[in-house]
């Protein structure tokens, strides 16, 4: 036990050690291939006995080896948490292939985290690529669906493959919808007083975006931002250029409710673990999300926020507490789930 414990945190760690290059490269659509890992101040590739998971950030003190450049901590902290995360998963689940599709799938949510964190971005490489990975997993490993062995071994297989597409429908779907009510509530506005978060002069970048067409006078978004694939279309004064991504980004936030990358995010939750886990990821994300933008309303007077991360901690906890939550929440209204194991499960009142 301890030996799998072991080797399982080390191959963790290796993977996490990837996960990092994920994070700061997909944001921006560079390849995770090439350039091999190099440092961002001098450019000199890192020597394969520096790029040891956990052990070379120590033994060089966080540092280039050829220019003294200053590593973030974070680096490590990634390895050392996917390192745990496989641990975790290897309890859950132990040595099995549905073990293997979690862990595909925890990994897609370490880099949902930390991009929608840090850049307000969900790349597409997680979420498409992920949704895909969970349907080709639900094709392969019927127990991913709860469906066992009745009838043919393609029936099994198929029906699994479908209830893995019907999650992502779902999943996907629901989001959506409540994106496009959201919107036609709440029409995109820019406040003044919003753009403190990245300008010490506010009233000067709204003006700035309002003589770029981007914004009318009341603040109401223009259809010439929405037609912007990314921040390098806009033209913005010199004083405000070397922020440009940020302003992109923070009035992008107040275009819609919901972000594209979350709609594709649920869409791969549901490839993994279902239509009934992915509306219950549906219901439960939203507390989370009222207590934080409840908490930076009162410090920032900003209620905007990633909303990814809290999906991600919804979507764990029904994975690992779904099975008894579903059937208590459907109790509260008098429902109980009969389990058909070939047919997942059909909530019907007794």
């Amino acid at each position: 036990m301890i030996i799998d414990i072991i080797f399982i945190s080390l191959i963790g760690a290796c993977v996490g050690s990837f996960l990092n290059v994920c994070i700061c490269r997909w944001p921006d659509e560079k390849s995770v291939v090439s350039p091999a890992s190099h440092c961002v101040k001098c450019g000199k590739s890192i020597l394969w006995h520096d790029n040891i998971p956990l052990v070379s950030y120590w033994v060089l003190g966080g540092k280039c080896r050829f220019c003294g450049e200053k590593f973030s901590m974070r680096y490590f902290w990634i390895e050392l948490l996917t390192a745990l995360v496989f641990a975790g998963f290897y309890f859950y689940s132990g040595w099995s292939a549905v073990t293997a599709a979690y862990l595909t799938l925890a990994c897609c949510f370490l880099v949902t985290v930390f991009t929608d964190f840090d850049r307000r971005i969900i790349p597409d490489e997680v979420t498409i690529g992920g949704m895909f990975a969970g349907l080709v997993f639900s094709f392969f490993i019927p127990a991913l669906h709860d469906v066992t062995a009745r009838g043919s071994w393609l029936q099994m297989h198929v029906m699994s493959l479908g209830w893995s597409a019907f999650g992502a429908l779902v999943g996907g779907g629901i989001i959506y919808l409540l994106a496009e009510i959201g919107d036609l509530i709440f029409k995109g506005v820019v406040d003044k007083s919003f753009l403190k978060e990245i300008s010490s002069r506010p009233e000067e970048l709204f003006e700035d975006l309002v003589k770029g067409g981007y914004l009318k006078k009341r603040g109401y978004i223009t259809s010439r931002f929405t037609r912007l694939k990314n921040h390098s279309e806009m033209t913005l004064s010199p004083s405000f250029e070397s922020d440009k991504e940020k302003i992109f980004l923070l009035v992008k936030d107040c275009l819609g409710t919901m972000g594209g990358g979350d709609i594709k995010l649920m869409a791969m939750i549901g490839a993994f673990l279902g239509w009934e886990k992915a509306i219950l990821t549906f219901l439960i994300a939203p507390f989370f999300g009222i207590i934080v933008g409840g908490i930076q309303k009162l410090r920032t007077g900003n209620s905007t926020f990633p909303y990814g991360p809290y999906l991600v901690l919804a979507a764990l906890i029904a994975l690992f507490f779904g099975d008894s939550l579903i059937p208590w929440l459907l109790n509260q209204y008098g429902w109980t789930p009969d389990y058909d194991p070939m047919i997942q499960s059909s909530f019907l009142p007794r």
